[in-house]
């Protein structure tokens, strides 16, 4: 009772063990009142040899106790066996066949349990008694006994099979059983019924006796051998010459499983109040009430728990519960027509993978052999998983958190005992929906999503990719004609997190001091180009302090006065130029407002002319007016001053460097060329690179294309680089940059 009514999975494990144990010690005392009773000759059969040996003594009060004890052990045997009967019948035999679909609230199912168990303990000791007055005059305690380890034994050959090979199915066990029981009930049943004249010997008539067999002085052995021989046969041969259903299958696979073996399955119901309604619906409002308490005590649960996992537990808990008061079976019966489980067989890892980590993580057990390299494998990739620098978050195909690392912990600042196991829309905002609604896109990665978070503000870049069953993989490496697994069933995603935080800094950082570095180069031009604007406004000034004719003042001053006021303004444009220039920029997420092409790039021709190592270049701007972008003013400057920079370091003097522009579809296609000696292929594979340059020491530093990269590609553009030969022109490069046409300023607000 301590073993059987227990739910503890321990409990197997000291079962399994302590069981056969108690048998052992129990047995232990028979060898030695068999020698004694056969060393003192009682005139008692064995059966009585206990009694017999007391009774050969001299001491009259030791048979008296002797009878007590075997008075009492067979009671406590009539007993316990009777109370096992009567739960074993009304369990398996009376409760399925009786049982209502339905069960009002007036019936109280404890109280008819109670009494089906009453009348039949009272049925099942008058049918011990008939079988004692109509078969145990005839027989021995121990023949009936012998007989009734034969029958036993007929399910050995089955019990076996099914627990160790795969192969096995009910058709070959039901086979296998009736031919065993037949051998049986031939050769040990019918005799004794005969010998009883519980029956007529005429029986022989119709059967052959087979007198060697019934007969034989080793009948026992024997009959156990032809029948366990035919049981098992039979067994066999039927299984391999059937075909197992898919249950059966499963089952086995569960038996001959070395491993743990994993729920499959989710509950439908999300709650713990609907699953108590739905049991009330079978059981009835008291019954359902008090087991779902229980199942709740038993797994420190509470009434508003409603982690999938947590209720899949708890269907599990009351099914055990519910084994003990009305038998396995209509446990069963109850459970899966109220209690429903989503079987999707695509969700049964995302269901069951969290369940087998932990059971794995808190194991105790030594894994030997392959399955301990196996688990060494196992912790070793979790590690790396874990200590990975990006965040890595894979969640199953019901949305279902299944692991969260270090690495989406810290930037998140959201621990893994918080997630595990809950939704991902769960999570709080901004990451929830983010998240979410990226997994259910079509787009594969975001680029440079800002986020903003209580504790910081991130910039994330994110990838995603499914994750395929391992049969379907199996499937597609032996099918060398299927080249694709787009149709491949899905077990859920993986999602990659990278936290661009303190690289976009330091790439903004770079930047401007590029900016900076420019602004050192362009030093000298911008004090000769300030410089000629205060000589003409200085000697305009000096002619007009000096000049005493009053007509001539009153004529010429207000064209003197426009005069000054254009220097001035000239002194005010290259002023501004710079200081726009050299401002530090947003790279994040640059504006959507509409950028004329030809005004950009001629504010960059002014900025680059103010460098005297440009003076011996000319620029020729062929962009068409009415080419408009999309995109940041500022940012785009700066894309066209280091392109520019860098045409007239690779051009020879007196060369022309032509800028173009073309409109193809929805994009604007800006060409950069230049007369210098081009790039080579293995130059162009790093062109864009940090720190990348082809000058020499102290020249540059191998920024500017990579911030021209960076900008481009934020401004969802492209850029590359070809030849002048490829266009016609005999020598130079072409930088080639593709940027979103801007329709209109509304248009590209709404962007």
């Amino acid at each position: 009772m301590g073993i059987t009514e227990n739910f503890e999975s321990k409990s197997i494990q000291t079962a399994s063990w302590a069981f056969p144990l108690l048998l052992l010690l129990m047995n232990l005392p028979i060898p030695v009142i068999l020698w004694a009773g056969q060393f003192m000759q009682t005139q008692t059969s064995a059966d009585f040899y206990v009694l017999g040996i007391t009774l050969h003594s001299e001491h009259n009060l030791l048979p008296l106790i002797t009878f007590i004890g075997g008075l009492s052990a067979a009671s406590a045997m009539m007993i316990v066996t009777t109370l096992s009967l009567a739960a074993m019948v009304m369990n398996h035999f009376v409760l399925p066949l009786t049982f209502p679909h339905k069960i009002s609230s007036e019936i109280s199912i404890y109280k008819r349990l109670l009494q089906g168990r009453r009348i039949l303990i009272a049925i099942i000791i008058m049918a011990g008694f008939a079988f004692d007055l109509l078969l145990s005059k005839h027989q021995g305690l121990a023949q009936l006994g012998l007989i009734s380890f034969v029958a036993v034994a007929q399910f050995l050959p089955g019990t076996i099979g099914l627990l160790f090979w795969r192969g096995a199915n009910r058709k070959g066990l039901l086979m296998g059983l009736l031919a065993g029981s037949m051998t049986w009930a031939y050769a040990l049943l019918v005799p004794l019924l005969v010998n009883s004249d519980f029956i007529s010997q005429s029986i022989y008539e119709v059967i052959p006796p087979f007198s060697d067999l019934i007969n034989s002085q080793d009948k026992w052995g024997d009959v156990t051998f032809w029948s366990l021989s035919v049981n098992a046969l039979l067994f066999v041969i039927v299984s391999l010459a059937t075909k197992a259903s898919q249950a059966e299958m499963d089952n086995a696979v569960n038996c001959c499983s070395k491993s743990l073996t994993p729920p499959k399955g989710i509950m439908v119901l999300r709650s713990v109040q609907q699953i108590r309604e739905q049991l009330a619906l079978m059981i009835g409002d008291e019954m359902s009430s008090l087991e779902v308490k229980t199942a709740l005590h038993d797994l420190a649960m509470t009434e508003y728990d409603t982690n999938p996992v947590s209720l899949r537990q708890l269907r599990e808990r009351i099914e055990r519960n519910l084994s003990g008061l009305i038998g396995p079976l209509l446990a069963k019966v109850v459970i899966n027509e109220k209690l429903i489980l989503d079987h999707d067989t695509r969700d049964v890892f995302a269901k069951s993978f969290r369940f087998m980590e932990n059971k794995l993580e808190d194991s105790k057990t030594q894994l030997e052999g392959v399955a301990g390299e196996l688990d060494e494998m196992r912790r070793y990739h979790r590690q790396v998983l874990q200590d990975l620098p990006l965040g890595v978050c894979s969640i199953g195909l019901n949305g279902e958190v299944l692991n969260w690392n270090k690495a989406i912990e810290s930037f998140s600042g959201i621990s893994a005992e918080q997630i595990l196991g809950e939704p991902i829309q769960s999570l709080p905002p901004p990451l929830g929906e983010l998240f979410y609604s990226f997994i259910q896109g079509d787009e594969q990665q975001l680029r440079k999503i800002q986020v903003q978070l209580d504790h910081k503000k991130c910039i994330l870049n994110l990838h995603k990719s499914s994750l395929i069953n391992a049969s379907t993989q199996l499937l597609h490496k032996n099918n060398e004609a299927n080249k694709s697994l787009e149709n491949a069933d899905s077990s859920g995603v993986v999602l990659l997190v990278e936290d661009l935080s303190d690289l976009q800094e330091l790439e903004n950082r770079l930047a401007h001091s590029e900016r900076l570095a420019s602004i050192g180069r362009l030093a000298a031009g911008v004090a000769h180009e300030i410089g000629n604007p205060v000589t003409g406004i200085a000697s305009v000034t000096q002619n007009l302090i000096a000049e005493d004719d009053a007509d001539y003042l009153q004529r010429y001053l207000p064209q003197h006065l426009e005069d000054i006021l254009n220097q001035t303004r000239r002194i005010t444009t290259i002023i501004q130029s710079l200081s726009s220039y050299s401002r530090s920029g947003n790279y994040l997420t640059p504006p959507r407002k509409p950028v004329n092409v030809k005004q950009c790039i001629d504010e960059a021709i002014h900025l680059v002319t103010l460098s005297h190592k440009v003076k011996q270049q000319s620029f020729a701007n062929e962009c068409d007016i009415q080419h408009s972008v999309s995109g940041d003013h500022q940012q785009l400057v700066q894309v066209f001053v280091n392109l520019l920079n860098n045409a007239c370091d690779a051009s020879e003097n007196n060369k022309t460097i032509c800028m173009q522009s073309l409109e193809e579809g929805e994009n604007i296609i800006i060409k950069v060329i230049d007369q210098g000696k081009g790039v080579s292929e293995t130059n162009k594979k790093r062109l864009f690179e940090p720190f990348f340059s082809t000058k020499e020491a102290g020249e540059g530093i191998g920024l500017g294309l990579s911030i021209v990269y960076n900008i481009i590609r934020d401004h969802s553009g492209d850029i590359k680089i070809i030849d002048n030969i490829q266009q016609g022109f005999k020598q130079g490069s072409i930088f080639l940059m593709t940027l979103p046409r801007c329709i209109n300023e509304t248009s590209v607000n709404e962007v």
